[in-house]
């Protein structure tokens, strides 16, 4: 099966990581994948390392971007085309009209708000629109979409940690008894990393002693970076780390996971956090709730409270028997109900019964 997965580009997030990974799945179980996107990015040299092949068309101007899409199309006649949030759907349109293969989106949740509001006429060609959580699926117009919107979860696969978690703190001058949580996530205006910085001062004045891990960049790093300064925020409190290409070893040298963010569909981050067997602290935005459920696998907190996220953090600093207990239940969570295999069968018989449905109408 040659299926196309388009998107707007390849910078390093959640949803870029997730198309490299499940085109690269779906190469190994024979089917051929590739990866179409309208703008570049860091994650460009990782998909080719994985032996996927990637187009990137580049161009300031969509009279460049078309001709060149539709010579892609006209080149590789996928089967399936299959877009990643509503930014790239013009282009899987496109590319329908230009080769006739059925078209799937899915919507990761990023960008709900977005000025990128497809068309009538581009939701009439779309014949699947897939979410990755309940919740996302109800943001969505089911009026107008009616029976071609399903939602299909997220799944990670366990990524072994390459090195010790006492060598992951020995680099990072944490002691072995310290308290340490994580956050993965590209540090912007939705993340909600402001929140946390404040709650850090909350803890730091009350005396709690939790060291925060941020592996990521952004635009607002250098904001954050001084707010945690006025707050007085030393290395015992933050570590800014920047992009990581050592995650699963960060995640293991963790005992905590966080995300306070403003908006989500369903983040990968903390599934990949609960597959290491890290309890939660996250707002309950999105899908999330759908993942981690209240006193079972983590706290869920209010959007933009620092006062309730320091007192969540604090408790699971104080009570090392609830992080463990937390984080067993969040790993057997995620090895029943969302695992990478599960996923990628879903796709693939979504696929299918696209094509049976084409070949069907002749």
């Amino acid at each position: 099966m040659r299926v196309v997965h388009i998107v707007s580009s390849l910078q390093v997030g959640g949803m870029e990581h997730f198309v490299v990974r499940l085109a690269a799945a779906q190469r190994q179980q024979g089917h051929e994948a590739a990866v179409f996107a309208l703008h570049g990015g860091p994650l460009e040299a990782e998909a080719r390392q994985l032996g996927l092949p990637v187009t990137v068309i580049g161009g300031a101007h969509k009279l460049l971007r078309v001709p060149r899409a539709v010579a892609y199309f006209l080149s590789t006649r996928p089967e399936i085309i299959h877009a990643h949030n509503q930014t790239s759907l013009h282009y899987a349109i496109l590319g329908k009209r230009t080769c006739q293969a059925p078209t799937v989106m899915t919507n990761h949740g990023q960008g709900l708000g977005s000025s990128r509001t497809p068309s009538q006429a581009e939701w009439d060609q779309t014949d699947s629109v897939v979410a990755v959580s309940n919740a996302v699926a109800d943001l969505m117009d089911r009026g107008v979409l009616g029976t071609k919107l399903e939602t299909i979860y997220n799944g990670v696969t366990f990524a072994a940690p390459a090195r010790t978690r006492a060598q992951v703190r020995e680099e990072l001058g944490l002691p072995d008894d310290r308290v340490v949580g994580i956050i993965v996530a590209r540090i912007d205006d939705f993340k909600g990393h402001e929140t946390l910085i404040a709650a850090l001062g909350e803890l730091k004045a009350a005396g709690q002693a939790l060291t925060l891990l941020i592996a990521g960049d952004g635009a607002r790093r250098a904001d954050r970076e001084q707010q945690a300064a006025l707050l007085d925020l030393g290395p015992e409190q933050v570590h800014f780390l920047g992009f990581r290409s050592d995650v699963p070893d960060l995640l293991a040298a963790s005992d905590l996971f966080v995300l306070p963010s403003l908006t989500e569909g369903l983040p990968l981050s903390v599934l990949e956090a609960m597959s290491h067997g890290l309890p939660t602290v996250a707002t309950a935005v999105g899908g999330i709730p759908e993942l981690v459920i209240e006193g079972v696998h983590g706290r869920l907190v209010p959007v933009k409270d620092s006062a309730a996220l320091a007192q969540a953090l604090g408790t699971l600093v104080q009570n090392p028997d609830q992080r463990r207990a937390w984080g067993a239940a969040a790993q057997r969570r995620v090895q029943t109900e969302f695992s990478f295999d599960k996923m990628t069968q879903e796709y693939t018989q979504l696929y299918q019964r696209l094509l049976s449905a084409r070949k069907a109408k002749g």
